[in-house]
Formats: C-alpha cells, sequence, structure tokens
C-alpha cells in the first residue's frame, strides 16, 4: 500500500477498546454498483437469460417485486427475515426454483462485492494487538451465506470471533436487540466495546440503546457535489467504481488533500477514466503482440505514469518510453506536399492569426501584402479571404519554399525516430487525443523512407471523429478508449485545452531536433508558472492514488469489465454540468501561448456572467458560441451553482416533487441575503436541505431533532444534532423547518423557545 494514502491512524481512538465490531455491508463489504438494488436487477436479467422469470416481469419489475416483498415480509412477521422467507413469498406472483434463485442471488452478490481496504487492513492491525472482532449485520443472508461472501472477497475470517446475522437470532440492530444477544452469547462488557457501521439508525441509535460505544463510518453521507451531479445526471459515471471512488474520498476527508482541489479532481475525477485507460491500453498491447508503448509528450506525462503502475500490477514487461514530438515538429512532417490540406490543418486553430500561418510554414519574408492590415488578425476570414490567402500561399515560388521546409521537417522526424523507437517491429503510440497529426506525420514518414516500415497503432484516450476518419499513410491506426461516435453527441474537442495542461509537467515542448546530437529534443521552456505546475502535480498524484487504491481492491476480472459509455459520462458530466468549483478552478488555469483562448481569459468572466444573468442561463447556453466562450457551462455555474443540479433532476418525478420545493426555499433564503441558517429535522428532508444548501452556499449551523438519541451526532453533511433548547443559545435567529409534515406544530415548538426567530418553511 502506498504509505501516503495508509489513514487507519484516524481509527486510532478504536485500540483502547477490547472488542470491536463491525457492520458488513456498505462497511466493511462494499458494492460494486451505485445502488444496492442494483444487484436486483442484475439478478433479473441473469434469471431473464435463463428462462426463470414469466412473461412480463422484465428484470427491473423483478427487482421492485423482490425489494417489495421483502419489506412486506418483514412488515407482516415483524422481525428480520431470511432470504427463503422472501422467495417463498413470491409463490403468491409467480413460481420459481427456490434454491436455484438463491444461489443465483448469492453468487450476484459474490460478483459485485468486494472488501473496504481501508477497514480490513485496520481489522489486520486490531487482530494483532489482540483485540476481539466481532461482525454483526441486519441481513437476509444467513451466517454461512455472509462468510461464503467474505472468503469470495478475500478476507481471512480466522481474524473474526464471531459473525451475528439478523435473520439467524430473530433480532436485529435497529432496536438494539441485536447488540444485547451478542452481549449475553459473547459475555461482553458494553464499556470495554465500540461498534462501528455505516446506518445511522442500526448502527448509530441501535448500539447506543445498548449502551455500546457508536462509531460511524459512512463513505455515503458526504459524497462530493461532483458525483451527486454525475449520480443525478449521468447514472453514477462508472457503476462498478462507485463506491472506491467515496472511499478514495473518505481517505481525501481526513488527509491534508481534503482542501486542495486539483489533488481531488485527479482522485475522484480523472483517476477513474486513467486507470481504465492504463488498463485499456495493456490489454491492447497484449492483444496485438507489441512490445514497445510511446508516450508523445509533453501530456504523456502522467500516461506513462499510469501505464507503468498497471504494468507493475500485471507483472508485463511492456518496453515504456517517452516520444519527443509536438505540433511545431509534426504539422508539416504530415505530408509530403503543400496542398489545402495541409493549409486548414493549420487555419483550423482559432487562435490562429495570418502572422502565425507564416511563421509555422518558414516563410515569413513572403508576408509583404498581409503584414501591415491583416498580419495580426485571428483567421475568422469568410471563405472567400481565405481562398485568396491559400491561392497566395501556393503560389509556385512560395510553394516550393514550403514544400523545401517540409522535406526539412520530415527528414528530422524520421532521424530523430530512427535513433527512439525500435522499428524492426510494430509500437503503439499513447496520447490525450484530438486531431491525430502527431500519429499521422509519423506513419507518413515510416512508411515514405522504409520498404518496410512497422506499424504505428495510437491509443487515445479520447478519440473524436476527425481524428481517425483522418487515416494515416501506410498501415497504421488511430483509436481510443472513449469515442466520441459513441458518447451521444458529445464533443471533448470543445474543452480540450483545460485538459492537456493538467497531464504535463516542467518539462518543455519539442520546437526541433538535433542533428549534430542523435537527433537529440530541442526544448522550449515551459512558460507555466510555478505555482501551476504544483496543481498539475497535485492532480497527477490523486490520479496515481486512486489507481493505487484500485489495484488494492481488485480481486477478479470483473472489475475490467469497464463500459466505455460510463467512463464517458464521467468526462461528459465535468463539462456540461460542472460545479462552481470546478468552474473556478479550470478557469483559474494560465495557458501557454500555443495553448492560449480568448474565450476563457480571467478578465472576460464577469462580462460572461453578466450575460448569463440577463438572457437566463437557458438561453445563454442555447445561443454561447464556442469559439467565443469556450465552456458555457462553466459560466453557468458560476452564476448559478444549483442550476446543472436542478437540471439533473428534471426527469425524475419523486426527486423533483421533493426537492425543488426544498430548492425554492434556498432560493428564497439567498434573495434575502441568509448566509446562515438552524435547522430544525433530521430526517430525509433536512437530508435534501442539507445537500441544496452545500451547492448555493448556505451554511447549516446545526440541526434541530426532538429525539435525544441523536443529540450530540453527526448528519448528513457533518452538522451537529442538537435540542431545541441548547439551539436557542446560538446566535443565529434563522430557522428553517425541513418538513413536509407536523409544520404547526413545529413552529409552535419554535415559537415557544425561540420567539425571536424568524421561521422558513418548505412551501
Amino acid at each position: 500500500m502506498n504509505a501516503g494514502l495508509d489513514f487507519s491512524d484516524c481509527f486510532e481512538e478504536l485500540f483502547q477498546y477490547d472488542v470491536i465490531s463491525f457492520d458488513i455491508f456498505n462497511t466493511l463489504l462494499m458494492r460494486k454498483v451505485v445502488e444496492p438494488s442494483d444487484i436486483f436487477i442484475k439478478l433479473g436479467q441473469e434469471m431473464s437469460q435463463l428462462e426463470m422469470l414469466p412473461e412480463g416481469i422484465d428484470p427491473v419489475h423483478f427487482s421492485i417485486l423482490r425489494m417489495e416483498v421483502e419489506k412486506s415480509q418483514k412488515k407482516s412477521k415483524n422481525k428480520d427475515v431470511s432470504i427463503y422467507d422472501i422467495y417463498r413469498a413470491f409463490s403468491d406472483i409467480f413460481s420459481f426454483d427456490i434454491e436455484k434463485t438463491v444461489e443465483l442471488e448469492l453468487e450476484m452478490e459474490k460478483r459485485n462485492t468486494y472488501l473496504n481496504p481501508i477497514l480490513y487492513d485496520l481489522i489486520k492491525k486490531l487482530h494483532v494487538e489482540g483485540k476481539r472482532i466481532i461482525l454483526i449485520t441486519d441481513m437476509y443472508f444467513s451466517q454461512k451465506q455472509i462468510e461464503q461472501l467474505l472468503d469470495y472477497a478475500g478476507m481471512d475470517l480466522s481474524l473474526v470471533e464471531e459473525i451475528f446475522v439478523s435473520s439467524d437470532w430473530d433480532v436485529n440492530k435497529r432496536d438494539g436487540r441485536l447488540f444485547e444477544r451478542v452481549r449475553d452469547e459473547k459475555k461482553l462488557d458494553v464499556k470495554r466495546w465500540i461498534h462501528i457501521g455505516d446506518d445511522f439508525v442500526a448502527d448509530v441509535l441501535g448500539s447506543e440503546r445498548a449502551f455500546i460505544h457508536p462509531y460511524r463510518y459512512n463513505i455515503f453521507q458526504k459524497i462530493p457535489l461532483a458525483i451527486k451531479f454525475e449520480k443525478n445526471g449521468f447514472g453514477g459515471g462508472i457503476p462498478s467504481l462507485y463506491s472506491l471512488r467515496l472511499i478514495m474520498n473518505e481517505r481525501i476527508n481526513v488527509s491534508d488533500k481534503k482542501d486542495n482541489f486539483w489533488y481531488k479532481q485527479g482522485a475522484l475525477i480523472w483517476g477513474p477514466v486513467l486507470t481504465a485507460y492504463g488498463e485499456y491500453v495493456l490489454s491492447m498491447a497484449q492483444k496485438n503482440a507489441v512490445s514497445q508503448i510511446y508516450f508523445m509528450m509533453r501530456e504523456g506525462v502522467l500516461l506513462r505514469k499510469v501505464v507503468n503502475e498497471a504494468q507493475k500490477n500485471r507483472n508485463t514487461d511492456f518496453l515504456l518510453s517517452y516520444l519527443y514530438v509536438s505540433r511545431s515538429t509534426t504539422i508539416l512532417a504530415r505530408k509530403k506536399y503543400f496542398d489545402r490540406d495541409v493549409f486548414d490543418r493549420i487555419a483550423m486553430d482559432q487562435d490562429m492569426t495570418v502572422e502565425m500561418v507564416f511563421h509555422v510554414l518558414r516563410i515569413q519574408d513572403f508576408i509583404g501584402p498581409y503584414k501591415k492590415d491583416r498580419g495580426k488578425e485571428i483567421l475568422k476570414m469568410s471563405g472567400r479571404e481565405m481562398d485568396e490567402l491559400y491561392r497566395y500561399l501556393a503560389r509556385e515560388d512560395i510553394r516550393v519554399r514550403i514544400e523545401d521546409r517540409i522535406r526539412y521537417e520530415r527528414n528530422e522526424l524520421f532521424g530523430y525516430l530512427r535513433e527512439t523507437i525500435r522499428l524492426d517491429s510494430d509500437f503503439i503510440l499513447c496520447d490525450i487525443g484530438w486531431s491525430g497529426t502527431h500519429s499521422q506525420a509519423i506513419q507518413s514518414v515510416l512508411h515514405e523512407k522504409m520498404k518496410k516500415e512497422p506499424k504505428a497503432i495510437t491509443y487515445f484516450v479520447w478519440a473524436n471523429t476527425q481524428s481517425v476518419n483522418r487515416m494515416m499513410d501506410g498501415n497504421g491506426l488511430i483509436t481510443g478508449l472513449l469515442k466520441e461516435w459513441n458518447s451521444g453527441g458529445f464533443s471533448l474537442s470543445q474543452y480540450s485545452r483545460y485538459l492537456e495542461m493538467q497531464f504535463m509537467d516542467e518539462t518543455g515542448s519539442v520546437i526541433g531536433y538535433d542533428a549534430s546530437n542523435s537527433y537529440r529534443p530541442i526544448l522550449k521552456e515551459t512558460g507555466i508558472s510555478s505555482s501551476q505546475l504544483e496543481w498539475f502535480k497535485d492532480f497527477q498524484q490523486g490520479v496515481l492514488d486512486f489507481q493505487n487504491l484500485f489495484y488494492q481492491c481488485k480481486r477478479d476480472t470483473e472489475w475490467n469489465d469497464f463500459l466505455e459509455e460510463d467512463i464517458c459520462k464521467i468526462v461528459k458530466r465535468l463539462f456540461l454540468s460542472p460545479t462552481k468549483e470546478e468552474a473556478q478552478n479550470y478557469f483559474e488555469l494560465e495557458f501557454e501561448e500555443n495553448l492560449m483562448d480568448i474565450g476563457i481569459q480571467l478578465a472576460n468572466l464577469p462580462n460572461e456572467i453578466n450575460k448569463c444573468k440577463k438572457m437566463s442561463p437557458e438561453v445563454y447556453l442555447s445561443c454561447a458560441d464556442g469559439k467565443e466562450v469556450s465552456w458555457p457551462q462553466g459560466i453557468v455555474s458560476l452564476y448559478n451553482p444549483a442550476y446543472h443540479y436542478i437540471r439533473s433532476i428534471e426527469d425524475d418525478d419523486f426527486r423533483r416533487n421533493y426537492i425543488m420545493p426544498i430548492y425554492n426555499l434556498c432560493v428564497e433564503l439567498i434573495k434575502n441575503n441568509i448566509k446562515q441558517v438552524l435547522v430544525y429535522g433530521a430526517g430525509f428532508a433536512g437530508q435534501i436541505f442539507s445537500e441544496l444548501a452545500a451547492i448555493c452556499e448556505i451554511d447549516v449551523v446545526c440541526f434541530i431533532d426532538q429525539d435525544p438519541y441523536k443529540w450530540g451526532l453527526e448528519f448528513y453533511n457533518g452538522e451537529t444534532i442538537c435540542s431545541l433548547k441548547d439551539a436557542k443559545n446560538n446566535k443565529c435567529k434563522e430557522v428553517v423547518i425541513a418538513s413536509f409534515d407536523w409544520l404547526d406544530e413545529m413552529r409552535q415548538a419554535i415559537r415557544n423557545e425561540m420567539p425571536d426567530a424568524t421561521i422558513y418553511q418548505i412551501r
């Protein structure tokens, strides 16, 4: 394990107890799905394939029935039930092989659960210290079935003294009786016993009712806004990595990285994407029997680190090396002759000026007719003007000069490739993506210079339609982990320069090769500030730390079953529904001269935000020009941090009916310039208000609740729960009633204790 990620010392207080009990599901065992009920959908899909479901019952319908039957059985029997009780009750709906179905569900759980590495590591350390470890869970599986799940996940069961399951004992944790049964069976001193679990009612209140010390460990309690946006509007990104990302988030929250935006962005957003990329590249290398992999600099810095870590995990021995190429060294070398395609490729850069075109072509002395009036102008000419410029450049004397330069750059590039790559065999090129200019130039030069050129296979993180359509000469190939044509029309090209910078280090860009010194790359010093380079180091460390966590948890081949559309959702969410924090930090990036974009300069932000305010976000997004404003969705987030979140729930009747009234309450508070509130009601509505208040930058001082068992405990986003009597001593006198019921009673209770309070409620 990476020592920098070992946060088990945060559990130091546990070592003072003799007995430490753990909840199992969502604590020690995590699922590879976004919602636990998704397991039942997967089960339904398998049963459907085995023709075990009757006609008219699809996997989703089966999932709903499975949950409802379990709920009704618990209610009718007034206790936790076994999995056999649940499926026997299905006989009133349709008949099937109960034993086979139980076996399938257990197998489905095995394939979709893994050990939480943080808590498993903690258990091993506690065991070494001689502590008694007990597992206690409210679950329909039996003790033997739970043991099978844990064993399959890779747990050493000898570390555990005993496992207690509610369905075996006819009592549960929620009312404290299962804890009491464990106490009596094991003759435990409750003063020397602490229980760790995620559920507020079962694990915290239940253990308190049995006078046992509770310790709440709940990775689902403080979900980052970015992942909430992703879950609501984009299906949770990669479902198999959803809980793993939340374990990573918990690690960050207890580390010195908790306020480090770029580290978190690397760990929680790009870590999953690039972990998948590392697996993808090595899988393709093995499939194509290619032994050498080259990473195109400068963006190749991070990609090489990721693939190197993947290689360590797989115990493979591919050659991994850097290839120093750049736009400067490949844009002319891509073709043998100067034609309209070469011109269009140069002119397509949205910040390219007429003067820069002449500079790229190394014909500055021919700029005469354009120097005075048009030299500094960005190429946003009419079609006629572009045709006129191309005809001028295609004049024979100018074209001869350009093609001399093309031959020179192709010879230089070949010299460098010959010195760097083993050209007697095929090789892989790795890059972020976009146009494929570098790959095309490399293959074109090899095709010209060699009798039998090797195949250059380029694997992008993101392959757009244009790069693949521009197939290389010879037998090269361009493809990618994520493909524009499979992502619902979403193109990352508009946002590309926000990404390229983060993958770099202090290495400068390549401007040529020194032929007198084995074609050593000549580097232009980077124009990035030292403070921004530190951001990128943090970002890259976050990516690698997530990847490290991924390999700690990997127990079977299913982790490799990344679906392209799932990974794509993470990237789409970032740019289509950014949080305010993401927009602020990405807009603050400094860009080198060759990556400058006039649409994202900080000086332009106030004007764009004001436009958004005047137009409304909907109108602004519909008419924003990608060339003028490179990231209109980011501007919207700066103006209204909750806009994308609210849009993400519009198609969900349940969430819309509950969330919109609470959001409207937040809007009312903002209009009244209320920045701090007390919240009455630590229930479901309180959770939603806590979530929306965080997005809307409203500070919840504390939650108020009538249940004395909750007093002093933490609520949804870490807020303290207190009594109304204690809350009245607070300086804040604005009270929000977070409830849809008992409003009159709550208002009266507040008035009795806090007559000077201003009360707001959901309408």
